[in-house]
């Protein structure tokens, strides 16, 4: 067991790397491939819609946390049937997987921006 535990964190380790310099590489070539027309289009797109865009995704984090408080409480009402209890928590850890996308888009977005763009 312990040699299985080496070889795995080993791997893990050695796949992180490997992973972490493909991805490096890969955005130096794709911030060289752009250009200034794209960066500027880009720009302009986001300059015009980027309230409408911050908007919807702070609606739909905020729909997400309604959705957890409205869950919890479900789970409190139904605190003596483990039927409903693991259906609500099956939902909880959904809306908690959708809240944390939607919430990680704005990240995702700035990584963009920065690394491959380069505003």
């Amino acid at each position: 067991m312990k040699l299985i535990r080496n070889t795995t964190q080993k791997s893990l380790f050695i796949f992180t790397l490997v992973y972490t310099f493909l991805l490096s590489t890969y955005l130096t070539h794709a911030q060289s491939l752009l250009g200034e027309k794209f960066a500027d289009a880009f720009n302009d797109f986001m300059a015009e819609y980027q309230f409408h865009i911050a908007g919807g995704i702070a609606f739909g984090v905020m729909t997400g946390i309604l959705a957890f408080i409205t869950l919890f409480m479900k789970l409190g009402a139904h605190a003596d049937n483990p039927t409903k209890r693991k259906e609500i928590t099956h939902e909880l850890f959904i809306v908690g997987i959708c809240t944390g996308l939607l919430g990680a888009i704005p990240l995702v977005y700035m990584l963009f921006v920065y690394i491959s763009i380069g505003a």
